[in-house]
Parts: C-alpha cells; structure tokens; sequence
C-alpha cells in the first residue's frame, strides 16, 4: 500500500515538474523573441539617427540585400533573420514610417514576428534636421 501511495505521489511531482519546465521553455522563447526585437529597433533607430538619405537607410539596413530591405512611399520594410542578419525570408520585420515637421523628423520603429505577425515591439524617436 504505502509503495502504491509513493508511486503516485513521485507521479504528481513528475508531472508538476514537466508542466513547468514547458512553461519555462515557452516563456524562454518569448523573452528571445522580444530581446531581438528591441536590438532590431535600436539599431534601426542609430541608422535614422545617423542618416536623412532614405537610400542610404536601406542599404544600412539591408546590409546590400535589396530583397532584404527595401523602401516604399513612406516607410521601410526590412527583413532579418534569429541572428539579425538581414534576410528575405526572416522571420522579423521591421517596419520605419516617418512624419515630416519642417525639419522635425518624427519614426515609427515597429517590429513584428512572422508566426504570428503581431507586433512584438515599438519605438517612437525624432530627430532634427535644422
């Protein structure tokens, strides 16, 4: 009787302990996920910053990959892979709109995730082009 009650309980625990380890993994994922977003918005951010020639954003954010990165009427798409190289095929977008105020460049840094397309991060900077 009491080798039937301790092989239920060392069950339990082994289930207990399975359902947290998934959860950790999951939540593991996530945190990634949101990291390499945050750096991709930071570093498109420095690019803005350190540019007001759009071509030249593109070609900074692409790293010379024109299927990577390219430029629409008024905003940016550029794709990156986990790694953050850019790639047509990565699983990160980035998306740089931008409103003009009479030298007040004011963008838009959205990143969002392929699965599920949801936008995993935003950033909003300006910068002054006296």
């Amino acid at each position: 009787m009491e080798m039937i009650l301790l092989v239920a309980v060392l069950t339990g625990v082994v289930l207990v302990l399975a359902d947290v380890f998934t959860t950790a993994k999951e939540q593991s994922s996530k945190a990634k996920t949101l990291t390499t977003a945050v750096r991709l918005a930071e570093n498109a951010a420095e690019i803005v910053a350190g540019t007001q020639d759009r071509s030249e954003m593109v070609d900074m954010l692409g790293g010379g990959d024109s299927a990577a990165c390219h430029l629409e009427m008024q905003k940016i798409l550029a794709r990156f892979n986990n790694n953050m190289a850019p790639d047509p095929d990565g699983g990160y977008c980035v998306e740089i709109t931008w409103i003009d105020y009479d030298g007040l460049i004011s963008y838009n840094i959205s990143v969002t995730w392929q699965e599920d397309s949801e936008q995993v991060y935003n950033l909003k900077t300006a910068v002054f082009y006296g």
